[in-house]
């Protein structure tokens, strides 16, 4: 749970969400009951961040990943969620 709101504090440039399991729970009327309120901090220069995207990005473009792309001899689709 850990490494996830790690990497998530990345992909959200900086900003750290306390993991939840719940978001909310509705009764069977479909009337919200509970809803989570989550409590976001900075947590990491948006700078640095950055530069640890850009690092993670090399792996698939330059690094381990494009070696298997050669191994294998495809081209490989691979899904990265930038924003």
């Amino acid at each position: 749970m850990e490494l996830a709101a790690s990497y998530s504090t990345i992909a959200a440039g900086g900003i750290y969400s306390h993991p939840h399991l719940v978001t909310r729970v509705k009764d069977r009327n479909g009337t919200t009951i509970f809803r989570h309120k989550g409590h976001r901090r900075v947590a990491v220069a948006e700078v640095a961040c950055k530069e640890v995207h850009k690092m993670l990005r090399s792996v698939v473009t330059r690094g381990t990943v494009r070696a298997i792309h050669v191994f294998f001899g495809k081209n490989l689709d691979i899904c990265m969620h930038v924003r």
